[in-house]
């Protein structure tokens, strides 16, 4: 089964910059090979479930 996802992380504690940790996200999707699409107030994410139904 095909899924979408709307992801937003807000890491606390880490000061006024995130783009260390927008960038480390992303890398993990890539390496994941999943499908998503970065926009202002989080992520997008499309994949397979491997949970059945």
């Amino acid at each position: 089964m095909k899924v979408m996802v709307d992801l937003c992380v807000v890491p606390l504690g880490v000061g006024v910059s995130v783009s260390k940790y927008v960038a480390l996200c992303q890398q993990v999707l890539e390496d994941a090979g999943l499908s998503f699409q970065l926009h202002a107030y989080g992520t997008n994410i499309e994949g397979l479930s491997t949970t059945p139904t």
